[in-house]
């Protein structure tokens, strides 16, 4: 008799992987729109005969997908997380947007680096496990939302005290495994003008708000952080600026 590595691999089925893949990257899922994506996974997590699956709403309309497999009750409580929200589409995008092509021996389609390929991976690993019959402790799968506003699906999920005791995240790594994730601290920075009408706004004493928002962009590149390095996390601190709203 094999490993419980091996019984598990050998119930990996790579085309049903693929077809949840392609059955993900059909169905547009921006954040704030990720409704009808997660209906899909948790149909398809029913199909695959987990015990419970539940929508946990975080707000109206943008549920989370939680699918349980329970196990014998001999072992941990482990998760595969992953995100169903996708980052903005590059407006110069010269594929077809809703329908995933195969290339080169790799899928193309919205979203699926980011994370829908790692959903499908994941929901497909919890599903080979069950079917080995190794499951002792329970596998949840999570489809959250809001990832790109900071994890509030997962946040939301863990405020509902489902609170696993292992875990993996399938983001893109480039199939690296890392046990280690840097922090993040976001803030919003507000940067004031004084109103003159432009016919003789260089007689008056106003202040242009978006040219120093400008300088408080540069001034922020700047800025140098404390911190023990970490040689598994290199390139960081950082800092970005990422949004910008004026008018």
């Amino acid at each position: 008799m094999g490993t419980d590595a091996d019984e598990i691999i050998d119930r990996v089925d790579d085309a049903e992987t693929l077809e949840i893949c392609k059955e993900l990257a059909r169905v547009p899922s921006f954040p704030g729109q990720e409704g009808d994506c997660a209906r899909v996974f948790a149909d398809r997590l029913r199909a695959l005969g987990f015990d419970e699956v539940t929508l946990q709403e975080v707000e109206p309309g943008r549920p989370n997908v939680i699918g349980v497999m329970k196990g014998d009750g001999t072992g941990p409580t482990f998760m595969f997380n992953g995100h169903l929200d996708i980052d903005p589409l590059p407006a110069d995008y010269g594929e077809p947007h809703w329908e995933p092509v195969e290339r080169d021996g790799k899928m193309v389609g919205v979203g699926l680096g980011n994370m829908k390929a790692g959903d499908a991976a994941m929901t497909m690993a919890a599903a080979a496990v069950k079917r080995s019959g190794r499951l002792r402790g329970d596998i949840v799968v999570a489809g959250v939302i809001g990832e790109l506003q900071g994890g509030i699906g997962t946040r939301h999920m863990l405020e509902q005290g489902l609170v696993p005791d292992l875990a993996i995240v399938p983001e893109p790594t480039a199939c690296n495994v890392r046990t280690i994730h840097a922090g993040v601290l976001e803030c919003l920075v507000h940067v004031f003008g004084k109103t003159a009408w432009i016919g003789n706004s260089h007689l008056l004493d106003n202040v242009n708000a978006i040219e120093q928002a400008a300088r408080a962009v540069e001034a922020l590149k700047t800025v140098a952080f404390r911190h023990r390095p970490h040689a598994e996390l290199p390139g960081l601190p950082a800092i970005a600026i990422g949004g910008i709203i004026g008018g």
